[in-house]
Formats: structure tokens, sequence, C-alpha cells
């Protein structure tokens, strides 16, 4: 990497202890559900003394960015960050989170900036644009590493699979079409669809419980390398703090699998264990009527072939 023109510095203080407050930036395969801006993340490489892994997130112009990263972890002190290529708005980006141990299991988190945008881009947009996600991350963290006895009792990841019977593409299809489900799907009530790009969608979904309650939810899908759909819920259901998941249609062709990560609002929850079994069926009874229809599209499509 050059020298970078550019240096950015934010920070924030988090009632948490260090070791907590670093667990969680270290978990990248939770952040979808912590951080407002990241949609989905895969981990390529990870060892006790790094990772490398792929992230995508939506940037405040609206549009769902893609890049690789490789982390160095230091002793719950700092973590240090590169990207393995150029962005387009930012150029190569470094950096790293710095957690700094205060009196009464208090922790500074400082986060770091260092890139050199290209010379065609406006750079206090650029900067806008960073700042705007920085701040959001923090104040995410500040909320998260508080909730009582620590995220992960608040935290679940759960899959679901169904056998097809006929062409895997068919019931791909059938999920990615989101704009037919209130014509296909019984607990979809209504739904609206803008396309970002070929492989993005925004959706603002209503679903009827089964109490006959409406609630609306916002989120954005993405279509993966290999036929996956990720999606991440930026205004979940209420009582979680996040919901993100993932569509699976496994290459050989038999199965379709859907993946669950929620974490609960303790404020709205009561007991942390009925509140992940409850939330968890109603999740899962969607995704298997879900599941259902889209076999049942593949199974019809099949037969006419």
């Amino acid at each position: 990497m050059t020298s970078p023109e550019l240096h950015t510095r934010h920070e924030t203080i988090v009632e948490a202890d260090a070791p907590a407050v670093y667990d969680l930036i270290t978990d990248v395969v939770s952040w979808p559900v912590i951080f407002g801006p990241t949609v989905h993340t895969r981990v390529l490489e990870r060892s006790p003394q790094g990772d490398r892994f792929e992230i995508r997130a939506l940037m405040p112009d609206g549009v769902v960015r893609a890049w690789r990263s490789h982390r160095e972890f230091d002793a719950a002190r700092r973590v240090t960050f590169a990207q393995d290529h150029d962005d387009p708005a930012f150029g190569r980006m470094a950096g790293g989170w710095t957690f700094v141990p205060l009196p009464g299991e208090r922790t500074k988190v400082v986060l770091e900036h260092d890139f050199t945008p290209p010379s065609d881009h406006d750079r206090d947009a650029v900067l806008a644009r960073l700042d705007h996600n920085s701040t959001a991350e923090l104040a995410a963290l500040r909320a998260v590493a508080v909730l009582p006895g620590g995220v992960g009792r608040w935290l679940l990841t759960f899959t679901e699979s169904l056998a097809l019977a006929g062409p895997v593409s068919a019931a791909r299809e059938f999920v990615w079409a989101a704009d037919r489900w209130p014509e296909r799907l019984p607990h979809v009530d209504g739904l609206d669809l803008t396309g970002l790009g070929a492989d993005t969608q925004s959706l603002i979904m209503r679903t009827r419980a089964a109490d006959g309650s409406v609630h609306t939810t916002r989120s954005l899908r993405v279509l993966l390398p290999g036929g996956s759909i990720a999606y991440k819920q930026n205004q979940p259901p209420r009582g979680l703090l996040g919901h993100c998941g993932r569509w699976d249609f496994p290459a050989d062709g038999t199965s379709i699998r859907s993946t669950h990560t929620f974490l609960v609002d303790p404020a709205a929850a009561g007991a942390p264990e009925a509140a992940l079994n409850r939330f968890r069926a109603a999740l899962a009874a969607n995704s298997r009527t879900t599941m259902e229809h889209a076999a049942r599209f593949a199974a019809s499509i099949g037969a006419v072939r």
C-alpha cells in the first residue's frame, strides 16, 4: 500500500471490559446482526492470530459494496485490518481497532482508517460516507456490549432443510422472485421490491402472524456467487435487535436450506431461553412455509419438463 493521504479516527467509550468488546470485533460472523451497515460476511480463513473474510455492507448512498479484508489479532488490545484490493471509492484501505481498558470495566474503543481515494472522487463525500458508517458501528458496539449476560445469551443461529423433487434452479427462482410472494405465500400480506443492480434487492415486506397481526420489515438481499441468497433485515421484527440469514441450494440439487441468525432485544423479551425459542419457532415457521412452496414450484416445473 502506498503512503495514505487520509487518516480518520473515531472513538467512543463502551461500558464493558476490553476482552468482551474485542470478542465482538473479532467475531465477524455476527456482524450482520450487530452493525447496521453490514449485510453479509463470510470467513475465508481464521486462526488465533487473525483471519481473512469477505464482507458486503450498505453505503450511505444506498449501494451495497463488497470487499475482502485480512486482519491480525493482538491479545485483546488491537485488531489491524487491510483490504485485499482497491475499493472504487476508498482506494486501498487499512486501519485498526484499539481497545484501551478504563476503570470500572469500561473500554475506550478507537477505530482508525488510512486510505487514498481515487483522484476523480469527491473527498469530502468519501469522508462523509466513512464517518456515517464508523459512527453507526461504534453506536451499535456501545449498545450490544452491555446486553445482560453478554451477547451470546441473546444470539442464536439455526438451519433447516427440505428435500427437493424438482430442479434446484426453479427453487432458487422462487425464492429470488420475492415480488411474487404476496400471491404465492400465505404469510406475506404485501411486498415492495426495488432492484439495486443485478444481484441486490431492497424489500419492504408485510408479514401476517398466526394471531392475525401484521409486521413490516425492511431487508436487503444479495445473490451470492454459487447461487446462495443472503439477506439482512435492516428493520427487523419487534423484539429483535438484528436478524440475517441465507438461502442455500446445494450443488447436488436434492434440497433447499434456510439459515437464520438473530439477536433478541432483552428489553422486549423476558427470559432469554423462552425468547430464543419463541422467535426461533416464528422464523422457522415462515421459512419452512417458503421452502415448502418453493419445493412444490420446483416439482411442478420438473413435471412439465
